[in-house]
């Protein structure tokens, strides 16, 4: 089942009859915004959205699908593709992005490129690493990529903020709870409510009863010696916040009295 999203009625048309003729259930939308909503109803298996259209854009389809159903990849089409690096389109959530109009055979490598790296990215995080070390973000953000994660670093408070600000999404935070430009729990609480899905990891060098009092609510602590070991982790099935979904996380509400 797919989603396709267009505000041109005739572009629209002619992809969702693309798709049929390929064999594929498509349901086309003219507003990203009733998409977006449908998604959460029935997701579908892959979502085709255009870029530019009025009040909601294609980012912002990408960007709320993310929030919602993060495993459900996002196609971006645009005639100005070659404009936007890869970089970009994966800090918004697109999978792909598609020159336009496309025909059908290339809709169909389209397709089969998502279908294949499906696994892969159903398992690759966004990992956003807030510290103030260059050195000890270089070295995490390596480590990381080496298990084919994306890693973006941001250097404190103030930068990760801008981040969330800008409607960059990630999936992990590894925030350090020692940052010199500002309490740490702010990053925590502005991702948590741009994304009630994101998962956060309170790393330091001290202890981890200290970790948890500067920053409570955290999902996972950690101390920053046992980070390297523990990396694996974050390719587990995704869980939702308050499972007890990994060794030293934080428990779950009905659990919390016993801390």
């Amino acid at each position: 089942l797919f989603r396709s999203v267009d505000d041109q009625v005739d572009v629209l048309q002619s992809i969702a009859l693309l798709l049929q003729i390929e064999g594929h259930q498509v349901r086309a939308f003219e507003s990203g915004g009733a998409a977006v909503e449908s998604v959460v109803a029935q997701p579908p298996d892959v979502v085709i959205t255009d870029l530019s259209m009025p009040e909601f854009s294609g980012w912002d389809v990408a960007i709320n699908i993310h929030r919602v159903a993060p495993d459900i990849p996002v196609i971006l089409l645009t005639g100005h593709a070659g404009t936007i690096t890869p970089s970009e389109a994966h800090a918004k959530g697109i999978a792909l992005v598609l020159a336009k109009p496309p025909d059908r055979d290339s809709l169909r490598r389209a397709l089969e490129y998502v279908r294949t790296n499906s696994r892969t990215m159903a398992s690759k995080r966004r990992v956003l690493i807030v510290d103030d070390s260059d050195g000890f973000r270089t070295a995490v953000a390596l480590l990381l990529r080496s298990h084919g994660h994306i890693a973006v670093e941001a250097e404190g408070v103030q930068a990760a903020v801008a981040k969330a600000h800008s409607g960059e999404s990630f999936d992990v935070i590894l925030l350090d709870v020692h940052l010199d430009d500002g309490d740490a729990r702010t990053v925590a609480q502005t991702f948590r409510a741009a994304n009630s899905n994101v998962v956060v990891w309170a790393m330091s060098g001290s202890d981890i009863e200290t970790i948890r009092v500067r920053v409570p609510e955290a999902d996972v602590y950690v101390e920053k010696g046992e980070l390297s070991g523990r990396l694996f982790e974050l390719s587990a099935p995704r869980q939702s916040r308050g499972d007890d979904f990994i060794a030293g996380g934080r428990p779950n509400d009905d659990n919390r009295g016993t801390e």
